[in-house]
């Protein structure tokens, strides 16, 4: 998974046992306060906006090795 966050900065974070994905136009759907993979619902992320102007992110699910992209302006 690789997550890209700024807020007067940024942050890559890439887990040990990632693996290459492909890109997809689907969009995440959200259950709860988390986005999740459209096709079985797991859970991938929780974005907290408190405080966050805009995000934008790149995550692989790793039961479908699909990879979501997701940007977001909170400000209004």
């Amino acid at each position: 998974m690789n997550v890209t966050v700024e807020v007067n900065g940024s942050a890559l974070l890439d887990f040990e046992d990632s693996k290459e994905g492909s890109f997809c136009d689907e969009q995440l759907i959200t259950l709860k306060n988390r986005f999740c993979c459209p096709e079985d619902e797991s859970p991938l992320i929780t974005m907290l906006s408190k405080n966050v102007k805009n995000y934008e992110f790149e995550i692989t699910c790793k039961s479908c090795n699909k990879i979501y992209k997701r940007k977001e302006n909170l400000l209004k």
